[in-house]
């Protein structure tokens, strides 16, 4: 019995022993199956990091490139310092800091933290020019450092600095587009980074080449733009010009298209940015930000200063059109049949709509006037009575139909749409307001291809900038072909309103923008910022605007010039807006290979090539002689027997009328001569003033129209210049009613 017990008594105790080693094991296989299956990837993942080095190259971002591939934006070679803290010795751990916080301008403690992590990767400074990464190199042979490498990466740099600025943006530290062209065009710009991946011993070194994989970078496409370096560099020299000259607060925007396919070739935004260095703010903001006593206060104005030096103010921001719209009411007009050129209207100044007595800029009125009249006259009540005969049906169809109610499709980030009336709030005051400009607000951009429609003959082209993707040795891998929305007016129509828009500037409120030799056809525009006004108090903030096409009778580009709060004396679009729209036909048609036609006054005024009088002939008698012959004043001083020194000189150009000084002194001094002040003077009385001094007069800008006055001279008034030195005078229309 007593046996019996004890052959229990052990198969109880084998038993438990069982049921304890099983129980003891369910959690070491839960472990093994946790670790061998459920970490597998991390764990391995984690092997290969402890076993591997693996090293980022960065790509060759693409080039941006103007129409005639000038580089506008490219990237160049630089490195990136980077310790492998593991790797790093105890005992070159503070050298290490102290001579890369000296060669590098880092922070020595921060530099110091690096050293002591455990990691393999921890970045010092990107972006080293050679210099700086020569020096560290120097560092490492000379003290036979561990753990500090040198890693080549790229740098963006825009060679012509803050030019093309709102339209190319920039990037940030690590090549990513972060504005303009470059945010736009980022996934095609980067490319595709590469990598080396070395492995590694126990202590972290690296082993032999054979060990090491590498991944090569593949380089981004470049683009090509629509816009001509030449044409843009024009458009930004006369708006900054303008911006200056004017007081503009709230900036300035050019914009020229190819009528014909709705290509951008000039956009300028001024006062601009420094793509290469984009988060420098102007002196006088930023003296105004550091006066901020709160420091969340000081940093929100400061970003709200930086978004908006960065916007492209030509496609992101809205503006009350004014009376440059006229030119689309009286296309929807003529293309109905509610109007006809020479319909006739009278404007005693005011017209009653409803309970709201509305005025013409013209408060005394025009009297009876036809439509064409009433165009150049720029008269609110002849558009208020064409808008009424549309209806509010089809002037909103026609506003949908010239892209006013949509953005314009242009390839750059953050445009911005129009806002206008609903259908179910457009009646007859809004209707009357909206026939002149009033009461609702368009982008520049879509203005600029509103006015490209007009002059095509009456098709809506899609702006856009880029014209074509290419690879690192300018091959064509795409072209972008120009995209025609939709016909809107008639060619008639567009006829018709371009022979009434020439005469607006030759016989109208534009006279400033005629431009000798090319016909231009415009629209003046000034609108009152009665919003910005009502919150701020403020009084008499306008945007003073031009819009125009040239030639008027074979349109090649559209202009728009806008000048937002003019803080100057004169605020009127024909004013200050006309002349830059001249200056800009003026350079820009000649240079795209657009033969001038100059009238019969024109071709008298036309300057010529000064002739070589000090070269190849034998006295004094025979140049004469040849400048006789050729019609051609001048003056001699001394009393030598040869020419020996000239005013002007030699290829320069001047006015036909002009005299050329003769000097026969030898090695003499040149006589010299103050320049007068021609200011507010008339053609007429400006060139007397010159000449008398025996200098030489150049008209430029209305001088060939009563009534006109000198704005502009060069040199300027109390210049010491040497006789025959030819002072050039701007004249424009003074008058404060040039709308």
């Amino acid at each position: 019995m007593k046996k019996k017990k004890r052959a229990s008594m052990k198969k109880r105790i084998v038993w438990l022993m069982v049921l304890f080693l099983v129980l003891g094991f369910i959690p070491i296989t839960g472990q093994v199956v946790n670790v061998g299956i459920r970490q597998h990837e991390q764990l391995q993942s984690d092997a290969v990091e402890q076993q591997t080095r693996n090293t980022v190259i960065s790509p060759q971002r693409g080039t941006i490139y103007d129409t005639n591939l000038k580089p506008l934006a490219e990237s160049a070679t630089v490195e990136t310092c980077y310790l492998s803290p593991v790797t790093i010795p105890e005992d070159q751990k503070r050298l290490v800091a102290q001579k890369l916080s000296q060669i590098l301008g880092v922070d020595y403690n921060k530099t110091y933290e690096q050293t002591l992590k455990t990691n393999q990767y921890e970045v010092v400074k990107k972006k080293l020019e050679k210099e700086d990464a020569d020096a560290v190199r120097a560092f490492i042979n000379e003290f036979n450092v561990k753990g500090v490498h040198l890693a080549e990466d790229t740098k963006r740099y825009y060679p012509y600095g803050d030019f093309l600025a709102h339209v190319l943006g920039f990037t940030g530290t690590d090549n990513q587009g972060l504005y303009g062209l470059e945010l736009q065009y980022d996934d095609v710009l980067t490319g595709t980074r590469g990598r080396v991946v070395t492995a590694k011993d126990a202590a972290g070194n690296a082993l032999p080449f054979q060990y090491e994989d590498y991944e090569t970078a593949q380089s981004g496409t470049s683009i090509v733009l629509t816009i001509d370096e030449v044409i843009q560099h024009v458009a930004e020299k006369y708006l900054e010009e303008a911006v200056l000259q004017n007081a503009v607060a709230d900036r300035g925007v050019a914009i020229v298209v190819d009528v014909e396919t709705g290509a951008v070739l000039a956009m300028a935004v001024e006062p601009d940015f420094d793509p290469n260095n984009p988060y420098t703010l102007d002196y006088s903001t930023q003296l105004r930000i550091d006066n901020i006593v709160d420091d969340e206060a000081r940093s929100a104005a400061r970003n709200e200063a930086l978004q908006y030096m960065w916007s492209n103010k030509a496609v992101t921001d809205t503006y009350y059109p004014g009376s440059v719209f006229k030119i689309f009411t009286a296309a929807m007009g003529l293309e109905e049949g509610v109007v006809k050129p020479d319909d006739q209207f009278y404007c005693s100044g005011v017209m009653q709509v409803e309970e709201w007595e509305i005025h013409c800029h013209v408060r005394r009125g025009h009297g009876q006037e036809s439509f064409v009249k009433g165009v150049l006259n720029s008269c609110n009540p002849v558009f208020m009575t064409v808008a009424q005969r549309l209806g509010s049906n089809t002037f909103y169809k026609y506003m949908d139909a010239f892209g006013f109610l949509e953005k314009t499709g242009i390839d750059l980030p953050g445009e911005a749409v129009g806002i206008f009336h609903t259908k179910q709030n457009f009646n007859i005051v809004e209707l009357s307001t909206a026939g002149f400009g009033q009461n609702f607000s368009v982008t520049p951009m879509q203005m600029a291809a509103g006015i490209a429609a007009v002059a095509n003959g009456g098709k809506l082209m899609q702006p856009y900038i880029v014209k074509q993707y290419v690879d690192n040795e300018k091959n064509v891998i795409k072209n972008v072909e120009p995209v025609e929305k939709r016909q809107i007016i008639s060619k008639t129509t567009s006829d018709t309103l371009s022979y009434i828009l020439e005469l607006v500037v030759t016989s109208g409120t534009g006279s400033n923008a005629y431009t000798k030799g090319y016909r231009v056809a415009g629209k003046t525009g000034t609108t009152e910022k009665i919003d910005k006004q009502n919150k701020t108090g403020l009084e008499n903030l306008r945007i003073a605007s031009f819009g125009a096409y040239a030639p008027a009778n074979d349109p090649k580009i559209a202009v728009l010039v806008l000048l937002d709060e003019p803080g100057g004396p004169k605020k009127f679009g024909g004013q200050i807006a006309a002349p830059v729209v001249s200056k800009i036909i003026e350079e820009s048609l000649p240079y795209l290979g657009v033969e001038p036609q100059y009238t019969e006054s024109e071709l008298q005024s036309l300057d010529i090539t000064v002739p070589n009088m000090i070269d190849g002939f034998a006295n004094v008698s025979d140049a004469k002689a040849y400048l006789a012959d050729n019609g051609i004043r001048c003056r001699i001083i001394g009393n030598g027997d040869t020419v020996t020194n000239q005013m002007p000189r030699p290829n320069t150009r001047m006015p036909q009328d002009g005299m050329i000084i003769l000097y026969t002194n030898g090695d003499a001094v040149m006589n010299e001569v103050e320049v007068p002040n021609v200011s507010g003077s008339s053609p007429y009385n400006a060139n007397a003033m010159i000449t008398n001094r025996s200098l030489n007069f150049s008209a430029t800008g209305v001088y060939n129209k009563s009534g006109v006055v000198a704005v502009n001279q060069s040199p300027a008034a109390g210049t010491v210049v040497p006789l025959g030195t030819i002072v050039t005078v701007e004249f424009r229309e003074p008058t404060s009613t040039v709308e």
